[in-house]
């Protein structure tokens, strides 16, 4: 990644000063072998009228899904980690430094401001558009919320219906249990990322997932292993954005 040059006058007839910009790499380093293996009986298999071992390796790539979604949202996006561009309320939006703060909903506000930051920022120039990972429960607080009523009632209807609403004041929505969810000392919490996709996270990987099964004839079992060599890593906190409700 890289900043972007000064600019620089030049007088008539003099040479132009030579600008500067930084370059920077940011190294991520996948981590060791990770995955997970079952072993699975053979006569589990026999007794039950379905695809035993498809079910296996369906759960087993859903762990690593949630696996790399949990070190991109939680791990690499931590209090303590992470500093972010801004930190805010869910509320209100104002700038928080802890998320130790009791009876905090997610507010259609706590959207816009997250938002209105990037704007500032110059960073949703180009049509970009943010995405917001956020907990089932946020989700509801947001579209429970009065400022919604007239959007809901007459705007889009279906919100209500169906209980979907992927997209609120330009910015995706994604309902994720991936995010933080802090254990403080007297109110736990929900910590959503606002961010920008293909710019804010990056990820790395050094090996195909793959599943491998092995039969042991003598213990009537398969051996069933999935594994994987991956890991996210942050390319700009000054992308991010944590929104914080209170659990």
């Amino acid at each position: 990644k890289h900043d972007l040059p000064a600019p620089d006058t030049q007088p008539v007839g003099t040479a132009a000063t030579v600008g500067t910009m930084d370059i920077e790499a940011v190294t991520a380093t996948p981590s060791t072998i990770t995955g997970v293996m079952l072993e699975v009986d053979t006569d589990d298999i026999e007794d039950n009228p379905y695809d035993t071992m498809g079910t296996v390796v369906k759960a087993m790539s859903a762990r690593f899904t949630d696996f790399i979604s949990t070190d991109m949202l939680d791990t690499k996006s931590a209090e303590g980690t992470l500093t972010p561009l801004r930190w805010i309320r869910g509320d209100t939006g104002a700038t928080i430094t802890h998320s130790e703060t009791a009876s905090v909903a997610l507010d259609p506000t706590g959207i816009a401001t997250g938002r209105e930051v990037l704007q500032d920022r110059g960073l949703l120039d180009g049509g970009r558009k943010p995405v917001c990972f956020l907990d089932p429960q946020q989700f509801k607080e947001v579209v429970e919320d009065s400022e919604l009523a007239n959007y809901i009632g007459f705007g889009n209807p279906d919100i209500t219906r169906t209980f979907n609403m992927p997209e609120l004041y330009g910015v995706d929505l994604v309902q994720t249990n991936a995010i933080e969810h802090k254990a403080n000392t007297t109110n736990t919490a929900h910590n959503a990322i606002m961010c920008i996709p293909q710019h804010s996270y990056g990820v790395a990987s050094k090996r195909n997932i793959t599943a491998k099964f092995h039969e042991v004839p003598e213990e009537n079992q398969i051996w069933v292993t999935v594994n994987w060599r991956i890991v996210s890593v942050v390319v700009d906190a000054n992308s991010i954005i944590r929104i914080s409700t209170t659990d």
